[in-house]
């Protein structure tokens, strides 16, 4: 059995690794949809830009058509159907048809036997034909899309407006939670009732930092969390980084957790300070937690619930904390998972 299990753990890793690189995949096609998505027509299309669009889209066309001739001789449409395609995606269904109508034209006169006139012969006809059907295909099939996009934006603006209603309540709920437990466990140490209270706390304020579906930065969640300390002692050094709403709250607990730990027994129990790091590569966001010129620290014998919350809070995909205690200080490198774009990289799966 023991020889067996580092052959489970070897495989238990490349499952999680391929979990997370699925999930990263998946946001990563998800984010390029939606930044696609943003540039369709939400609704009718000013006369002024349809015409531009469908000109230069025929224009830019009849250029390649003409740069092309010799390879492509008997193909007089070949780079009309794009043309058309483009404008009913990015122009509507008016900017779709007089762009067909336009490249109709310049094709059946400049390529269409017979050549620079409009008699045209009957195969030309014909050809012309099944331009005219193909094209009124892809138009119909690019409003059919603006359709389903629209319909999308719709709800994901309902699912906003429930979700900040939810927030809202939520929030009110931790408040009245953190009242409650004030009147009911009075005989309880005010000590403990102050911890559960911070836990509370650190919670609300990020739900309350903004709304609940956009991402957060992390140089604000950590300013949100540290309000109540004097961010003298505690220096913040990092880029950009945004993090989502869900996997903001665990982050709250965890500093919170840290926080409240190095006010009772660490540095910023005596004259020392925290510094919290952070730097992204490819695959993760690193974050280092390091308390400098406090207490000597002791290895504790048990782990405590304060520790066990921030090494098991993360869940799988999202990352992982390791709390070190050093003399002089503790230490905490926290591992979180990116979705592989640099920059503004929302964390999680």
């Amino acid at each position: 059995m023991l020889l067996l299990f580092p052959c489970w753990r070897s495989s238990i890793d490349q499952l999680s690794a391929l979990y997370r690189g699925t999930c990263m995949n998946e946001a990563s096609n998800f984010r390029l949809t939606k930044r696609f998505a943003s540039y369709l027509p939400r609704g009718p299309v000013p006369l002024s830009r349809t015409i531009i669009i469908a000109v230069s889209a025929v224009g830019i066309a009849s250029l390649l058509r003409y740069l092309m001739e010799p390879a492509i001789a008997g193909l007089p449409f070949i780079t009309m159907f794009p043309a058309v395609m483009l404008a009913s995606t990015f122009g509507g269904v008016y900017c779709g048809l007089l762009t067909t109508i336009l490249a109709a034209t310049v094709s059946a006169y400049a390529w269409l036997p017979a050549l620079n006139s409009f008699a045209l012969t009957q195969q030309s006809w014909i050809g012309l034909t099944v331009f005219l059907l193909a094209s009124a295909l892809i138009i119909a099939t690019a409003h059919l899309m603006h359709l389903l996009v629209r319909a999308l934006r719709q709800a994901e603006e309902q699912s906003d407006l429930i979700a900040r209603e939810m927030k809202h309540r939520i929030s009110n709920l931790l408040q009245m939670t953190d009242s409650l437990a004030k009147r009911t466990f009075k005989d309880i140490g005010q000590a403990q009732l102050q911890v559960f209270s911070q836990r509370l706390l650190a919670m609300a304020t990020v739900l309350r930092m903004s709304d609940p579906v956009s991402n957060r930065n992390l140089r604000e969640l950590l300013e949100a969390v540290f309000g109540s300390v004097s961010l003298d002692r505690i220096s913040l050094s990092g880029p950009h980084v945004a993090v989502r709403p869900e996997l903001a709250v665990k982050l709250a607990l965890v500093f919170n957790e840290l926080l409240t730990n190095s006010i009772k027994y660490g540095s910023l129990s005596a004259n020392g300070s925290v510094t919290i790091e952070w730097r992204q590569d490819e695959n993760a966001v690193h974050l280092y937690w390091k308390e400098i010129d406090g207490p000597l620290v002791k290895v504790p014998e048990q782990r405590g619930f304060g520790s066990q919350l921030i090494e098991r809070v993360l869940g799988p995909g999202e990352g992982e904390a390791m709390i070190e205690f050093e003399p002089n200080g503790v230490v905490c490198h926290i591992v979180l998972y990116t979705e592989g774009d640099s920059g503004t990289t929302p964390i999680g799966p």
